[in-house]
């Protein structure tokens, strides 16, 4: 129902974009609260005018700015919205980093099924699949002018990993971060006695 409220929205408003909130429930990226966020105002972003009025209204929210054309899609149900990579950007700008990294992750590791051909583990292992994997976060960022809100997303970027295979793998991640905790080795595998597993987080050195 969001989505077709969103969907209203754009048949009423050519020339806005579903952003934010609505961009990443169209496009599966992971939200604190999915329920929350599908129940609130539909997000949507449009070029600044001289006649620009009030932003809120019942139902839906508008965000005011420039939008690269490589920074929109229009998807299959004909909702025109925000890349995955720009949606997880605008979404960390307005979220603590333990959130913004759920997206970011989710972003990054879309990106890297694309480049890899599958979300296969043999490939976790090949630095530039890795690397490729954030090119469309890191051009998104660089459409950031203001440098505090940058710095934000410098730290946010030093984080994330596509090798992270849950919201709550990233949630943890973006919290250890916090707590000054060292950075763990990603989806490591580790030999036992009943076998090869592969572990979220291992930290070598304290065994």
């Amino acid at each position: 129902m969001h989505l077709l409220r969103a969907l209203a929205e754009q048949v009423a408003a050519p020339n806005r974009v579903a952003s934010h909130d609505t961009a990443a429930l169209a496009h599966g990226l992971p939200l604190l609260s999915t329920r929350l966020s599908a129940a609130g105002p539909v997000h949507l972003t449009r070029p600044r005018s001289s006649s620009d009025r009030s932003r809120v209204a019942p139902g839906r929210r508008l965000h005011l700015g420039g939008l690269p054309q490589h920074h929109v899609v229009t998807l299959p149900s004909a909702l025109v919205a925000t890349t995955p990579a720009r949606t997880a950007v605008d979404l960390a700008l307005a979220l603590p980093l333990p959130a913004g990294l759920m997206s970011a992750d989710a972003a990054a590791r879309a990106e890297f099924e694309e480049v890899a051909g599958s979300l296969a583990r043999r490939h976790y292992g090949n630095p530039r699949l890795r690397s490729a994997a954030l090119v469309p976060l890191r051009e998104a960022v660089e459409h950031v002018k203001d440098s505090g809100r940058r710095a934000h997303l410098s730290t946010l970027m030093g984080l994330v990993d596509p090798r992270r295979e849950s919201p709550l793998e990233s949630f943890s991640s973006g919290h250890m971060h916090l707590a000054g905790l060292p950075p763990p080795v990603l989806q490591a595998q580790v030999r036992t006695g009943a076998g090869v597993y592969a572990v979220d987080y291992l930290w070598e050195e304290f065994g």
